[in-house]
């Protein structure tokens, strides 16, 4: 344990992006970082999967179209200021503002109607029942801070911002590290207790073999591991010098989709049946994703409360050319696809495997590899996707159906993920937009069903990742407490002497 006086400094290793401190622009936010410096309005409890909220006296329904939320009165921001309900209500209303991608997870909400209603209360008003907005993840923001910035949202100032979580930025280094501090003046210490880890460090590798290569030296505490790195693990025996590895499912499935936007032919049942039974799905995921696969059994993860096993499409290559030939394909008139993926490892293994098995069944595929950016750019642009994969890259706590694949029915962004098809979209919208649990459970139940049934998605694996740490300093079930996606580490609650008793 912790001896008196001693200062406690841990480094946390990241390998996708640095990101910095507000949501929707670019670079995106720093998830790890963002929990220390700010306090969630609401959250996930990863071990419960229930709504939790340290900044909240209260939240509830006062009827079906209208959530009320009570703030804590005794909130104050790390320049001094004190959190209103003003700085509530702005946490929200500033992500149409600053035209952040978290827009689409608010809904049918009617900003017009939402407002203060006191010191400490603010009302949110919809359109219709719509149970997912608590599930959006938004930070606590200092209104009057935030609007005296020169540059607004592009200011530097966010590099280093006014939050009211327990640790504060003290040196921001672009594309290198971001280092915390625990606050002196933190307003939630004599509730939660005082801080163990007085120091965060979260470092960026642009080469996740040389992050690992730290871990194993006990310069970094934990990090994300690859599927490469932990399959090398497994193969010495599963034994490290000091440190440790498991597997963490993060609460999403990676699935293939089909572009009904861009590629209108897959109306045509029998081809999106010839690449269901064409593709051995199982090899493509252990391809991919080696000592890490978890082969999918529905579009929801089993850990969701709602999960059901629709049933599996068997391995039928024989069945596939016999589905293309009715369909008016074959070997002088083949099927030829074209799309644009992201060049990072999994989606390439993927896209390389998929291509090679298409082949086999006489489907010619082109696949275009860009970086990230570039991808993106395309898929909002130009659509450029006859075929994808997709799955949420930072998990899921809730496992929620919306959350797993929330771009099923957006109009905005990329076409190549949304589902035209009148019965999903019937069934998406009892389940999203209703608070009734006689009607949206079911409805959530049915839902994996008509996927099934009629082919919309394809999933073929639980993403999960490994996480690497020293077991000198962290034991896994501690961990399991406190990481629950790629990046999304709750370094607030982890420095908690909570968390290490």
């Amino acid at each position: 344990m912790k001896e008196p006086g001693e200062f406690i400094s841990y480094t946390v290793g990241v390998s996708s992006w640095l990101g910095r401190f507000i949501q929707g622009l670019s670079p995106t936010e720093s998830w790890a970082a963002c929990d220390g410096v700010y306090d969630a309005i609401l959250k996930v409890d990863p071990a419960t999967k229930t709504i939790i909220s340290d900044c909240l006296e209260d939240w509830y329904y006062e009827d079906d179209v209208t959530l009320i939320m009570k703030l804590k009165e005794n909130i104050y921001f790390s320049n001094g200021m004190h959190a209103t309900a003003e700085d509530l209500l702005y946490s929200y209303t500033s992500i149409i503002d600053r035209g952040s991608s978290q827009a689409a997870s608010l809904g049918p909400i009617i900003w017009e109607e939402c407002m203060v209603r006191d010191n400490y209360t603010v009302q949110f008003k919809f359109e219709r029942p719509y149970r997912v907005f608590v599930n959006t993840m938004v930070y606590l923001l200092c209104k009057e801070w935030s609007l005296s910035l020169a540059d607004g949202w592009e200011d530097m100032a966010w590099y280093q911002p006014v939050g009211s979580g327990p640790y504060e930025v003290v040196e921001f280094v672009s594309e290198d590290v971001i280092v915390m501090r625990a606050r002196d003046n933190y307003w939630n210490a004599e509730e939660v207790g005082p801080m163990y880890v007085d120091e965060w460090t979260v470092k960026l590798y642009r080469d996740p073999a040389t992050m690992i290569m730290d871990l194993e030296m006990g310069n970094i505490a934990f990090c994300e591991a690859s599927a490469a790195d932990y399959s090398r693990f497994m193969a010495g025996g599963g034994e490290g010098d000091g440190f440790d590895m498991y597997v963490l499912p993060i609460g999403v499935t990676m699935y293939f989709t089909f572009s009904f936007v861009d590629f209108p032919a897959w109306e045509d049942i029998r081809l999106r049946e010839a690449v269901a039974v064409g593709i051995n799905w199982d090899e493509l995921g252990s391809f991919t994703f080696q000592e890490l696969f978890i082969p999918a059994e529905s579009i929801l993860p089993k850990a969701s409360p709602y999960f059901i096993n629709p049933g599996k499409y068997e391995y039928n290559p024989d069945r596939a050319r016999q589905l293309l030939a009715e369909a008016g394909y074959g070997p002088g008139n083949p099927l030829k696809l074209y799309t644009t993926l992201s060049d990072a490892p999994a989606y390439k293994a993927n896209g390389e495997n998929v291509q090679y098995q298409m082949g086999l069944i006489g489907i010619e595929a082109e696949v275009v590899y860009l970086d990230v950016a570039s991808a993106i750019q395309v898929w909002n642009a130009e659509g450029g996707t006859d075929f994808m994969f997709w799955y949420r890259i930072q998990g899921s706590a809730t496992s929620d159906m919306f959350e797993v694949m929330p771009n099923a029915t957006r109009t905005t962004g990329s076409t190549s993920t949304q589902v035209p098809d009148p019965g999903f979209r019937e069934l998406w919208n009892e389940m999203v937009f209703n608070t009734d649990p006689l009607k949206f459970e079911p409805a959530i139940r049915n839902l994996q069903q008509y996927n099934f049934d009629n082919i919309i998605y394809i999933p073929f694996c639980e993403y999960a990742m490994s996480i690497a740490y020293r077991t000198d300093l962290f034991t896994q079930e501690q961990l399991e407490k406190f990481v629950y996606g790629r990046g999304m580490y709750q370094l607030g609650r982890l420095g908690l002497y909570s968390a290490w008793d």
